[in-house]
């Protein structure tokens, strides 16, 4: 069973990604028309795959800015932090936001189903 989670039309490239593949499978060298049905299982796993780099790429940005919003409240703590500083812990601290989001979203939606 394939489930589309809600957050991953919003995310960047999703749309992008959809388009592409469905129009490469439209354009096959074959001379014969793909079925629907072989047209979804193909795009299903270049959805499973583009979801999994998403993943990984989220552990990792969430890892980095989690280190470097440690040193900047080091930096806070010590009376060092410069103004840039501080416009960079926003940033970071939406960017944590936003990869939360993204999850809380996708835990909602599993816990609806079951």
């Amino acid at each position: 069973m394939f489930k589309l989670y809600n957050s991953w039309l919003l995310r960047d490239g999703f749309d992008d990604l959809i388009k592409s593949e469905w129009e490469l499978l439209d354009s096959n060298n074959t001379g014969f028309p793909i079925k629907c049905y072989d047209k979804f299982r193909i795009l299903k796993s270049k959805i499973r795959q583009w979801n999994n780099n998403n993943k990984s790429l989220d552990r990792n940005r969430k890892t980095a800015a989690i280190e470097e919003l440690s040193s900047i409240e080091k930096k806070i703590d010590t009376g060092s932090a410069t103004h840039s500083d501080t416009e960079n812990r926003l940033k970071l601290l939406h960017e944590l936001e936003d990869i939360d989001k993204f999850a809380s979203m996708d835990l909602i939606q599993k816990a609806r189903v079951k």
